[in-house]
């Protein structure tokens, strides 16, 4: 008897626990914040790209290096990294990002950043990151990241 009744409490805190996970997994899944890391930095950068007005609204936390490019508005930079092909090759990859006060930040400093996603214009509709807080950081330990799951880049 007495085995019985921790079992049915053991199994009543097993379907409790599950369904709490089971709220907490749906929570995150529809939650506003996609974090970036260096294991999905290119899987979300590729979705967002080709789904760009699925994201617009959401808010992303992501960090990298300050690149530019000299067709960039004062106002524009990418939050970069460096995607790695192989032994001798890598691709910088990252959102676009606007901040009217961008001046203190120079190429190459290290950042971490939280913007809102729209869709913008840059040749073509493209996912932009509207900057809301942006802080220099420590250049990270490793650098690289992977190119998103079932894409070949080799030649």
């Amino acid at each position: 008897m007495l085995i019985n009744i921790k079992f049915k409490t053991i199994l009543k805190i097993f379907f409790i626990l599950s369904f709490l996970i089971s709220l907490l997994l749906a929570l995150s899944m529809h939650s506003n914040t996609i974090i970036m890391t260096n294991e999905n930095f290119t899987k979300i950068l590729k979705e967002c790209h080709d789904n760009p007005y699925k994201y617009e609204g959401k808010k992303i936390k992501t960090s990298g290096y300050i690149f530019r490019i000299k067709d960039f508005e004062d106002t524009q930079f990418v939050i970069a990294r460096d995607m790695w092909i192989n032994e001798s090759d890598s691709h910088v990859v990252g959102f676009l990002c606007e901040l009217s006060d961008s001046s203190s930040f120079k190429d190459n400093d290290w950042v971490s950043a939280e913007g809102i996603l729209y869709t913008g214009n840059y040749f073509g509709p493209m996912p932009i990151l509207k900057i809301e807080k942006l802080n220099k950081i420590e250049k990270p330990e490793s650098l690289f990241v992977l190119p998103p799951e079932g894409l070949n880049l080799s030649l």
